[in-house]
């Protein structure tokens, strides 16, 4: 599987994982695995940015991000979209 790039992560975040409105939107069905890994990550990086992961799992959760991401570029947007995530649930309690 190819690095996941800014686009594929714009793409996902833009319909917030929606399949329905990403065919609306473009006309065609998303990749689902790559969609799929894109939820993975973004779970990783919400146990990472949440502070509730071991030093070493931190560790290791950064690490996975890294190897399957192009660039730092899209390391920060899947923060943003963990960030994001987080902070509507604790608005929610």
């Amino acid at each position: 599987m190819p690095l996941l790039t800014v686009q594929a992560v714009h793409s996902f975040d833009a319909c917030r994982g929606a399949v329905e409105q990403y065919v609306a939107t473009t006309g065609h069905q998303p990749d689902l695995r790559e969609w799929g890994i894109i939820n993975l990550l973004i779970g990783d990086m919400i146990l990472l940015r949440s502070g509730r992961a071991t030093t070493q799992l931190a560790s290791q959760l950064e690490a996975g991000i890294y190897e399957a991401v192009e660039g730092e570029a899209v390391f920060a947007l899947l923060a943003v979209i963990a960030d994001r995530k987080i902070s509507a649930n604790n608005l929610q309690g």
